[in-house]
């Protein structure tokens, strides 16, 4: 507020300034205009010319000065030549003598105050040079400019400083209202509320700050729900890992307790430590899947989309497996498919899963294809078994966690159940997305579509 005034008080000071300046060049060039209106010097009796027989104690006055700087004593227009009383000459005859007029601000011999003046050179009725000045009181001027010229500045000055400070409370107003707006918000972020979003704002700096609390919120709200999803995947790690921990610990517990008390026999001892290794290497490879699809669904597991050979994945995958007793693996691509979006290493291990979990539920008289095709825009690469196949009733949970799938007979195989859950987070990572066709009996197909790349594979 303080500087709004200091503001408009100098603008004002500014402004009267140079109507000053301006009233007093503009009496300047009226004196000038008077005087060349004049035709001769023998203006004693004419009316269009006020003279003043004290022009020490006017406001204006007509005097006449000859070229020699000297002017009348008496009557400040005379008719004739002025006459020599005062022994004081006017300075500035000469270069009035030069250009033939002049105008001028300042002290004149016979005024007692300052003045604006305008004189002009003539010739008297004798042929002589004289000069005719005509001069009006600087501060008769400013009184009569302030009547005018002085006090509209003055009213057009307080109308403006009415109208700004109108339109500073108004924004101070808007100001206000933003701020109080951004506390509450920034009380409901504090209090763990994140659906804050601040309308537009008329004024563009409220508006960028409008703008950033909205991105903050926006940036909090994300950071929130990852956070929630990490705490709940958190939870289900423990869960699962309570939950199928539990069985082999008993186990190898149970094994233990009856080495210690001395139940086991010599002949059983190495049955029993076979055991009890089987199960530490089930537990480790458990523990290490647990921790793998832990990594993938929280993000932790980083991938790097570049084109991929699904072919050459294909076979390299198979040859893995060649020397395992099984069923045998077919890989069948077409020799034209573009090679896909997506992470070499993901699509291993994809494949290693899957491979796997056919080869657990087809005889080894059986079949594993590994096929890749067209499919929209995208590319789906296929496992396809000629093993039992899955219930109907259970094909909807086989991407769960633990989900051990069934043969067509109900009876359940080995395995961690986690394969297909860890293939499906890693499908859905590389932005892709999984699939299974099924039937008892008939054998079993488990999909994943990855997108087409956009570029072709390098030559290395």
């Amino acid at each position: 507020m303080w500087a709004l005034i200091l503001m408009l008080g100098a603008l004002m000071l500014g402004l009267l300034v140079v109507a000053d300046v301006l009233s007093l060049r503009a009496r300047r060039l009226a004196l000038a205009r008077e005087l060349r209106a004049i035709e001769s010097v023998d203006i004693s009796g004419a009316d269009s010319v006020e003279t003043l027989s004290r022009s020490g104690q006017a406001d204006r006055g007509l005097v006449l000065v000859d070229e020699t700087g000297h002017w009348s004593a008496g009557n400040p227009v005379t008719k004739g030549k002025p006459t020599h009383a005062r022994s004081q000459r006017w300075d500035a005859v000469s270069q009035v003598l030069a250009r033939g007029e002049l105008e001028g601000l300042g002290k004149l011999p016979w005024v007692s105050e300052p003045v604006v003046w305008a004189a002009r050179l003539m010739y008297d009725p004798d042929g002589e040079k004289v000069i005719l000045v005509q001069w009006h009181r600087v501060s008769a001027v400013r009184a009569t400019a302030f009547r005018t010229t002085y006090a509209v500045v003055i009213l057009t000055t307080v109308l403006a400083a009415a109208v700004s400070l109108g339109i500073a409370l108004c924004s101070g107003r808007r100001v206000t209202r933003l701020l109080d707006t951004i506390a509450h918000s920034s009380a409901r972020m504090a209090g763990g509320d994140y659906q804050v979003h601040l309308p537009e704002q008329p004024i563009a700096e409220l508006d960028r700050v409008s703008a950033a609390i909205n991105r903050l919120a926006a940036d909090l709200r994300e950071e929130h729900d990852r956070l929630v999803r990490l705490e709940r995947l958190q939870r289900q790690f423990v869960a699962d890992a309570s939950h199928e921990l539990r069985t082999p610990l008993t186990s190898m517990r149970v094994t233990v307790d009856a080495w210690l008390d001395g139940v086991l026999t010599d002949a059983e001892r190495p049955a029993a430590l076979a055991r009890l290794q089987q199960e530490i290497e089930h537990l480790s490879g458990l523990v290490s899947k647990l921790l793998d699809l832990s990594r993938i669904e929280s993000g932790r597991e980083v991938v790097t989309l570049t084109p991929v050979d699904l072919s050459a994945l294909a076979e390299e995958v198979a040859a893995t497996f060649g020397d395992l007793p099984g069923a045998a693996i077919a890989v069948v691509f077409p020799p034209d498919l573009p090679p896909a979006r997506a992470d070499a290493a993901a699509v291993r291990r994809i494949l290693q899963n899957l491979v796997e979990n056919s080869r657990r539920f087809t005889p080894p008289t059986g079949l594993i294809s590994i096929s890749g095709a067209m499919m929209g825009d995208g590319i789906r690469l296929s496992v396809t078994d000629t093993g039992c196949g899955i219930l109907s009733d259970f094909l909807p949970r086989i991407w769960d966690r633990f989900a051990r799938t069934s043969g067509s007979q109900g009876e359940e195989r080995e395995g961690s159940g986690l394969g297909l859950a860890i293939v499906k987070a890693l499908a859905q990572a590389m932005g892709g997305n999984v699939g299974v066709e099924s039937a008892p009996a008939s054998g079993t197909t488990i999909w994943v579509q990855f997108q087409r790349s956009s570029q072709e594979l390098s030559s290395s």
